[in-house]
């Protein structure tokens, strides 16, 4: 027990050591890997709507399990979309906007316009997957709950 403690406490601040900003937005090298990525988003966008649709028309979306799983959908959905945006403005935003230095990386930003400001907010998106991550993942517990009742 006192083994199994200390391996996942030592393990756990190993990361502490080498630590770097993290970065919401991720850029990609060049424009194909922009445009490779920014497919992925749509299609993943596309079979989040499609599973939503499904769902609904199936009548599987009131079930309790399904319930949160329709729910996490329209989460990605919502996330893909917020980060499509954000990857295409980060593309066209005034690199002006960007201050300091930490890391190498940029420390602050002040928005300008509304887009700037809706940029910013954008960034944020890891509240909307983690949100679908968690619901869907209530939606899975669901599910294994009403499979184990059934005889």
């Amino acid at each position: 027990m006192i083994r199994k403690v200390l391996f996942i406490l030592i393990y756990s601040c190993i990361p502490w050591i080498w630590t770097r900003p993290a970065l919401a937005v991720q850029e990609h090298g060049g424009a194909e890997g922009l445009y490779s990525h920014q497919m992925a988003h749509l299609v993943f966008f596309s079979a989040m709507i499609y599973l939503c649709i499904r769902l609904v028309r199936s009548g599987e979306s009131v079930r309790k399990g399904w319930r949160w799983i329709f729910f996490s959908a329209l989460l990605f959905a919502c996330w893909n979309a917020d980060t499509f945006f954000v990857h295409q403005y980060r593309e066209v935003i005034d690199p002006q906007t960007f201050s300091g230095n930490f890391f190498d990386q940029p420390w602050t930003f002040n928005a300008h316009s509304v887009p700037d400001l809706l940029y910013y907010l954008g960034t944020y998106d890891h509240i909307l997957s983690f949100s679908a991550l968690l619901l869907f993942f209530i939606g899975i517990r669901g599910l294994i709950k009403v499979q184990r009742e059934r005889p």
